[in-house]
């Protein structure tokens, strides 16, 4: 949920749910910002294809987002970075 002036809420069932989520809209935001700077229109896909992606995405793995928490805990344990 975007919030007026307040930032952006996420949830998911795990908190690796989240941050896959969190993480994957930050990546869409910065891709959306760079486009915006081109000056160019924008063409979306149709709404099939949106649909499918969306789907593809929440059945990839059965536990969407755990590996790359491991990933994450690893890159702030090898920095010595305490959560």
């Amino acid at each position: 949920m975007f919030l007026r002036n307040h930032g952006v809420i996420t949830s998911g069932r795990t908190i690796h749910e989240t941050m896959f989520y969190t993480y994957h809209l930050e990546q869409a935001c910065k891709t959306q910002s760079l486009f915006n700077g081109n000056y160019q229109s924008l063409v979306l896909p149709s709404t099939t294809v949106c649909q499918q992606a969306v789907q593809d995405l929440l059945t990839f793995e059965q536990n969407l987002g755990f590996r790359d928490w491991q990933a994450w805990l690893r890159v702030l344990d090898k920095h010595d970075i305490q959560l």
